[in-house]
């Protein structure tokens, strides 16, 4: 027996051996080639063996810091890999509270509002604690903790004016700031106007 493990390990040794002296006949580029592919099948090698640690993060965010207005109703937050649904939907929280519907399609979650944001507003959106999904019932890394904001427009209204100077021209009042703008010229008297979060414009006459 003990003659039998002594031949295996001689053998061992000597197929190392005639490696080496290969390995020592061959050009210098050779060599370098043939210990960079060791290196690598080496590295390769510890990785399977302890599996991918990288942590799961937001890819993307759809409102990373814009400004919001009535006609945008969702966001859209994406991942770096699969995650746990129920666990990012427990653990996502935006400040002041802002209800929605959330759905999912891959990687990609959709937050769709029931109502409108508040304007002159920050809001803050974090994620943490949520988990990637590893396989039909496994939990894997908590995701990357996860913090953005977006803003909603200052509260304004547009008005013609009665007195003075400002009488017939258009005026947008800001009340977030407490300032005025006066939009027409001072030759042309406004008519009538059109107003929404993004647009404007009106008709006038010429004094």
């Amino acid at each position: 027996m003990d003659c039998h493990k002594f031949g295996n390990k001689s053998s061992l040794n000597s197929g190392f051996g005639i490696f080496v002296r290969k390995l020592t006949r061959l050009e210098p580029i050779d060599r370098a080639a043939v210990s960079l592919m060791l290196l690598l099948s080496v590295a390769i090698g510890f990785l399977l063996l302890g599996g991918d640690r990288s942590l799961p993060k937001v890819r993307d965010f759809s409102w990373q810091n814009k400004e919001v207005r009535a006609r945008d109703t969702a966001f859209i937050l994406t991942f770096s890999r699969p995650m746990d649904r129920a666990s990012v939907e427990a653990n996502l929280h935006v400040e002041p509270a802002l209800p929605g519907k959330i759905s999912w399609s891959g990687r990609r979650m959709v937050y769709t509002l029931i109502a409108p944001p508040q304007y002159d507003r920050t809001y803050k959106i974090a994620l943490q604690k949520a988990r990637e999904k590893r396989g039909s019932d496994k939990q894997g890394n908590a995701i990357a903790p996860f913090a953005s904001q977006f803003n909603t427009p200052d509260r304004a209204f547009v008005y013609t004016g009665t007195e003075a100077a400002e009488k017939g021209r258009l005026i947008l009042y800001n009340l977030t700031r407490k300032q005025k703008i006066i939009l027409s010229p001072e030759n042309l008297v406004v008519k009538d106007y059109t107003a929404d979060s993004r647009f404007m414009q009106y008709s006038s006459s010429s004094l």
